[in-house]
């Protein structure tokens, strides 16, 4: 879903629900997914990269 509030949005976003006990394995087995969408794939890749 598209959304004004970025990359900082979606990373703040994910970082709460995989503290939640009863979202965290859902959530993990999406970002984990093989067959995830390119969009999913990217913001994956930017949230945990190291910034240069």
């Amino acid at each position: 879903a598209e959304n004004d509030a970025g990359q900082a949005g979606f990373s703040q976003i994910v970082a709460d629900l995989v503290f939640m006990p009863s979202l965290r394995t859902p959530i993990m087995s999406v970002l984990r997914s093989t067959e995830r969408s390119e969009a999913l794939t990217q913001c994956v890749g930017q949230m945990f990269s190291r910034p240069s």
